[in-house]
């Protein structure tokens, strides 16, 4: 479904409109029969899963803000909101060419296979020290539990001296005796739903399903934009990226970012040609659920603003009215799953909504500054004298170069960063380690920020980045002279996107941790961009024999052979496995009467929610911890009728016995991916995690079990 609008006498061939601008046949055999009945959803599935999707997450998160996330709830009245918004938005009407309906199949195939190929290789991110895991472990909560209200039970243990019941991703909310679980919710409320199914194994994997599903509206989107066959390039050339892989392995919330945002973009695109409002407020309300999966999603949602703004700005004065209706019915309903992913993040996430408070009313004062200046815009645009100018062919296509000529010198900066500057902020011990690790000069403070242009380069080539810059100018003098204002979302968001976080990343600066900011907007709208440099290329070479079919495979093996070539060494890289084979051997070791009270850091932070989680069993940590206050805690364990574990990863961290006399309940070695400052990982990072597990007796002395 090549979706792009066709100025008369324009100097090149525009692919066909959108089925569903067509009009409708009143009583055509053909479309009440139930085959082109299949091939109209099956062309238009990639939107409309974006969109049951969204119709399923609004009842999801309200359910989650009530504390009523249970099963019995969430199946029926998520399910009935996804069938109601696919049942609203429907599948266009028109007969489908069969090209679109086969090239849909296809893609909908390698999907499957890749779903298929990487749900093996799903990790096991149980040993909390990253975002993934918190996810993980918020969703085996929520797998028993119907609220987001933890609580720490401490005063099964006293709690002695010093105690702590936090753990990475898991602090203390205002409430006290409560534990929240940081960011947004929406993804491990997602991956519930695939532990409720299918066990903790379906809550594992429940992301790479995901990635499926956002790869699959990846394409729904990069056709409209690039026509069907380029399209299958564009969702292969991030399918097989380490990027992409690396998000969607693990319980990483891009890839559910990306899949909602390319949804609005290809709603918005269907919108602008069919001009019914339900397609505006579809748009809508799947950019709106994207603020419930990530905060800084709201920044996506600018760039949509100021497409607003211009969509308004050159609106016929016959369709003003109607224009700006439709317009509000976008936001107006976009709105309403950002203010319920807000409330998500400021009730259920006290502390991390503290920390990132800052960075969250900064992105809604941007907005409301934008909608203030949106009025006067506007009406300045429809003056007598700018509608001259922007009916100007001429006027239009000044506009185009030098919008053209400051995205090239934008990029000529950025790719001369290195040269001359050197991004520092506060100091971070964990970039000094690993520059010391790397032999590297050690400083804490070094962001690495100058070096986001080569990291893209890292895992999909300079030739890839400089054929994404030509798509962007192809993309811009496509908007402005033809004109098609179905492009102006994906330029302005891509182009916003890529300079904000190409300038500053915002992220620690490891890879591939530091390249998954990249993967909701930035990388799939380069590739876009590529292909459509590319597409242009075929059409003017279309007459030379056989050159349409090389550029076609030239640019495969650039755009899809490079990026395969680099993930080939970690293709069957799995985070963090067999982790689980030792969480289940803790919770096997563990009487249903159990609280297990860490001895050490690294229990405390990788280990206290996991067992809450997995094993079902109360937990509390003290560090340098001796006989007596084991005593102390055991004598006020038994009395609220539980039995006294004590845990660590450091058999010297147990006192009153020698810890060469402790065994291991369970040693493993965990397969990860690499931390590394400026290179591509080629081998997975290996560690070896220990736990040791004992009893107590009376005096306080640990017992080893039998």
């Amino acid at each position: 479904m090549r979706a792009t609008e066709q100025r008369p006498g324009a100097p090149t061939p525009e692919p066909a409109p959108d089925p569903a601008s067509l009009p409708r046949p009143k009583t055509s055999p053909d479309d009440r029969s139930g085959r082109e009945r299949l091939a109209r959803y099956v062309v238009a599935a990639p939107d409309l899963l974006a969109v049951a999707l969204a119709g399923f997450s609004v009842p999801a998160v309200v359910l989650l803000l009530l504390g009523h996330y249970v099963a019995g709830l969430v199946l029926p009245i998520g399910l009935l909101g996804a069938a109601v918004a696919v049942a609203v938005v429907r599948a266009p009407a028109g007969v489908m060419p069969k090209r679109d309906v086969r090239l849909t199949l296809v893609a909908l195939l390698l999907v499957v296979v890749w779903v298929a190929v990487n749900a093996r290789f799903s990790a096991e991110n149980v040993f909390a020290t990253r975002d993934p895991a918190t996810y993980n472990l918020t969703a085996r909560w929520l797998m028993d539990h119907g609220s987001l209200n933890i609580p720490t039970h401490s005063r099964i243990f006293g709690p002695p001296t010093n105690s702590d019941a936090t753990s990475a991703g898991f602090g203390s909310a205002a409430k006290g005796g409560i534990l929240y679980a940081q960011g947004n919710h929406l993804l491990p409320a997602l991956m519930t739903v695939g532990g409720w199914l299918f066990g903790v194994a379906g809550m594992l994997k429940a992301n790479v399903l995901l990635g499926g599903i956002a790869l699959f509206v990846f394409y729904g989107f990069a056709r409209r934009i690039v026509g069907p066959v380029f399209g299958l390039v564009a969702m292969s050339a991030l399918a097989v990226s380490i990027p992409m892989l690396y998000v969607s392995r693990d319980s990483y919330t891009e890839v559910l970012a990306l899949l909602l945002l390319m949804g609005s973009l290809s709603l918005l695109h269907r919108a602008l040609l069919t001009r019914r409002s339900i397609d505006f407020a579809a748009a809508g309300l799947v950019a709106g659920v994207s603020g419930a999966v990530r905060i800084d999603s709201t920044a996506s949602m600018l760039s949509l603003l100021l497409t607003a703004i211009i969509i308004a700005a050159v609106a016929p004065p016959e369709r003003r009215r109607i224009t700006v209706t439709q317009l509000l019915l976008l936001f107006g309903v976009g709105a309403i799953p950002m203010f319920l992913g807000w409330l998500d993040v400021t009730h259920l996430s006290y502390g991390y909504y503290r920390d990132q408070r800052s960075h969250i009313l900064m992105l809604f004062i941007a907005a409301f500054a934008l909608v203030v200046v949106a009025v006067p815009l506007v009406a300045l645009a429809w003056s007598h004298r700018a509608q001259a100018f922007l009916r100007s062919p001429q006027r239009r296509g000044q506009l185009a170069t030098v919008l053209t000529v400051t995205v090239l010198i934008v990029a000529v900066v950025l790719w001369s960063r290195p040269l001359w500057m050197t991004s520092v902020a506060g100091d971070n011990e964990s970039v000094a380690d690993l520059q010391q690790q790397q032999g590297l000069p050690v400083n804490g403070a070094r962001l690495y920020n100058e070096f986001t242009l080569q990291w893209l380069a890292f895992y999909y080539g300079w030739p890839a980045l400089l054929l994404g810059l030509g798509g962007y100018v192809t993309l811009i003098n496509r908007t402005l002279r033809r004109p098609q204002l179905t492009l102006v979302a994906p330029v302005c968001m891509g182009l916003s996107m890529s300079g904000l976080y190409l300038w500053s990343s915002e992220i620690t600066p490891d890879q591939p941790w530091a390249i998954r900011r990249f993967v909701p907007v930035v990388l799939p709208l380069m590739i876009v961009a590529a292909c459509a440099l590319l597409q242009l290329l075929a059409r003017r070479w279309r007459s030379v024999r056989g050159l349409r079919a090389g550029i076609v495979v030239f640019g495969t093996l650039l755009l899809v052979g490079v990026p395969l070539a680099i993930s080939l060494p970690v293709r069957g890289l799995r985070e963090e496995a067999p982790q689980l084979q030792q969480v289940e051997a803790i919770c096997n070791a563990l009487d249903g009467d159990a609280a297990v009270l860490m001895i050490d850091e690294t229990a405390r932070i990788s280990y206290s929610q996991t067992l809450r989680s997995y094993c079902g069993v109360p937990t509390n940590s003290v560090k340098n911890v001796s006989t007596d206050t084991l005593s102390q805690v055991n004598e006020k364990v038994i009395a609220s009728g539980r039995r006294l574990y004590v845990m660590a990863t450091d058999p010297s961290a147990f006192p009153g016995i020698d810890a060469a006399t402790l065994k291991p309940l369970s040693s493993v070695e965990m397969t990860r991916w690499p931390s590394l400052l400026n290179k591509v990982p080629t081998a997975p990072a290996r560690s070896q995690v220990s736990v040791y597990l004992t009893t107590v007796d009376e005096q306080g002395h640990p017992v080893a079990l039998n």
